[in-house]
């Protein structure tokens, strides 16, 4: 109603203890006549407890002390089998990859200020694949079949949900043609993928950022579905890409009123209702001329989307632009400098909005000795200071974000190589996916 209702000024405060996470690889490479075999096995186990004091200082409401504590357990078990032959001229590859995850997330606000929460997910996800790939004169074909079960079983104070709590069946094909004729090559692809949310945009827990902001998971998120026709070509020293990409059940952040607290916003993950269209195009050069090796790319992407604000549609289809201007330089002596510079325009990315122009820069200087055993190398980073603004729109809500970044700095590296030598580990790991899933 055009009057103000509060002004405050939040010092927050956190401590985490972060245990060492476990990893455990067994792997198997070999061949049994023709048959090629890759076999790999993982075991993964993390633990982590953070906390946070938020000490709010009020103009014209009460002042008072907000605490949090989140502890979260995460243990993978995964095995991933390939195996490939020759076959009919070209190579058959097919296999089977199965994850178990079980994570666990605590939540506690002692002060009573949001629900405290306690919540574990989890999740069978078993694939099983097959690709076909045949080599031509000028290049070479494939296609491809995956198909993916997941069982996903949420529970809250370990008690099955049974709403929550469903199973997935899908079939993703795939498909790619490539030649070369000289120095020029070219791809052509398509391919359909799952992105499955991550385990914390899956959580109901309600996570404290001040008075008047929360955000919370959503156990109903359901997987994106990206369907991809995608372009290369490479030609000398020029390369080109372009891909148009269309999202199904695209995963946005929302935001909402926030029940029983004056003015409070909830921001929440939802799948949008609608697919999302993307194109993204780039043109690289990289030429050596003389003792300078520049590399410059420049491209943009766009999406075609429209969204509800104050009632009404508005459009969120600008452009961005980005540029990136890389140098290398071998100077006299052995040395090495570097200047790099990047810039990333304003547009829109789905429901967000890049205000103002992000500028990159950083420059080095490095030098070898003892046949390349013992290096020296001066860098300055972030030397413009990054700054980002950003907007996010969301039915009667805008939310605007201005982050200044502390990471303007110069550094001295020295490093020294002891008896160096090539890796002979030749595992691929298994359910890289969910490992991602539960960093995010």
């Amino acid at each position: 109603g055009g009057q103000l209702d509060d002004k405050t000024h939040t010092i927050s405060d956190g401590s985490s203890e972060i245990d060492p996470t476990h990893r455990l690889n067994m792997y198997y490479n070999g061949t049994v006549g023709k048959l090629n075999i890759d076999f790999n096995a993982d075991l993964v186990a993390s633990r982590s407890n953070e906390g946070t004091a938020y000490d709010e200082i009020s103009e014209l409401q009460d002042n008072r002390v907000v605490t949090t504590w989140n502890r979260t357990r995460d243990k993978l078990y995964a095995s991933k089998l390939v195996l490939s032959y020759p076959l009919f001229g070209g190579t058959l590859t097919g296999g089977t990859e199965y994850t178990y995850t079980n994570r666990k997330d605590e939540y506690i606000n002692d002060e009573g200020y949001i629900p405290s929460s306690f919540t574990s997910i989890k999740e069978d996800n078993a694939n099983a694949f097959i690709e076909y790939s045949y080599a031509l004169k000028f290049g070479s074909v494939s296609a491809g079949l995956r198909y993916e079960h997941l069982a996903f079983n949420y529970f809250e104070n370990n008690v099955r949900q049974d709403d929550q709590s469903r199973k997935f069946n899908n079939f993703y094909p795939n498909v790619s043609f490539n030649a070369m004729a000289g120095k020029f090559m070219f791809q052509l692809s398509y391919a359909t993928k799952t992105f499955r949310p991550s385990y914390s945009q899956l959580s109901n827990a309600i996570i404290y950022i001040d008075r008047y902001s929360y955000t919370k998971g959503n156990p109903y998120l359901l997987p994106e579905i990206n369907h991809d026709l995608s372009f290369a070509a490479v030609w000398n020293f020029i390369q080109f890409a372009a891909s148009y990409q269309v999202t199904q059940r695209a995963i946005v952040h929302l935001g909402t009123y926030q029940e029983g607290n004056k003015n409070g916003i909830l921001l929440y993950y939802n799948n949008f209702d609608r697919n999302i269209p993307l194109f993204h195009a780039m043109l690289s050069a990289s030429p050596t001329i003389a003792f300078w090796y520049p590399r410059l790319t420049a491209g943009f992407q766009k999406q075609w989307l429209s969204i509800e604000y104050l009632g009404k549609e508005k459009d969120m289809s600008k452009a961005i632009p980005f540029v990136a201007f890389g140098n290398s330089f071998k100077l006299p002596k052995g040395f090495t400098a570097d200047f790099d510079y990047s810039f990333t325009g304003t547009g829109n990315m789905r429901v967000y909005e890049q205000v103002k122009p992000i500028h990159s820069l950083e420059v080095s200087l490095r030098k070898s000795f003892l046949k390349d055993a013992l290096s020296v190398e001066l860098r300055g980073s972030d030397l413009l200071r990054t700054k980002s603004i950003s907007k996010m729109f969301s039915g009667p809500y805008d939310i605007t974000q201005s982050n200044m970044f502390d990471s303007r700095q110069f550094s001295l590296t020295l490093r020294y190589k002891f008896n160096s030598a090539n890796s002979k580990y030749k595992g691929t790991g298994a359910g890289e996916q969910q490992k991602s899933r539960m960093s995010d």
